[in-house]
């Protein structure tokens, strides 16, 4: 089963505030009381809160790191990122053979991909803010891979 990664919205309700309150927190666009703070402090560290880079990526957005989350060590993974088609077949063919796949999966693929994923599921106590920098193009393997690591 694929772990699901918290969002914004887990952290205010975990926390007991609104989203905009976290997202204030985050983006240390207003003041908040040192109650407030504390709350959402000790949600973002039990859920293992990290910004999505491809939600903070997108057009109109800022390009910042926020500033309560120094507290992570980072990783920048740069390389290339592709889409492996996993295939299963009940009997592996022979040269010239021809045969049907049974099922098809997509899964990320490449080491850039498979070393960001990875780093960031280590989780607690050795948590990262993994930021994944490559290449895609604009067809829908890309969109589904950029959804895939967000």
């Amino acid at each position: 089963m694929q772990r699901k990664r918290p969002t914004i919205a887990d952290v205010a309700r975990t926390a007991g505030v609104s989203i905009g309150t976290v997202s204030n927190f985050i983006n240390g666009t207003a003041s908040l009381k040192e109650g407030t703070r504390d709350r959402i402090e000790k949600a973002v560290a039990a859920l293992m809160y990290r910004p999505s880079s491809f939600a903070r990526s997108l057009p109109g957005r800022a390009p910042r790191r926020p500033k309560n989350l120094d507290h992570l060590p980072r990783l920048l993974v740069a390389g290339r990122v592709s889409v492996d088609f996993l295939c299963r077949v009940d009997v592996l063919p022979h040269r010239d053979d021809r045969i049907t796949a049974s099922h098809i999966d997509k899964a990320l693929g490449g080491p850039a991909a498979n070393l960001a994923v990875a780093a960031a599921g280590i989780g607690a106590p050795y948590a990262l803010d993994v930021e994944l920098a490559t290449a895609v193009g604009q067809d829908p393997e890309s969109d589904w891979a950029l959804g895939a690591l967000s």
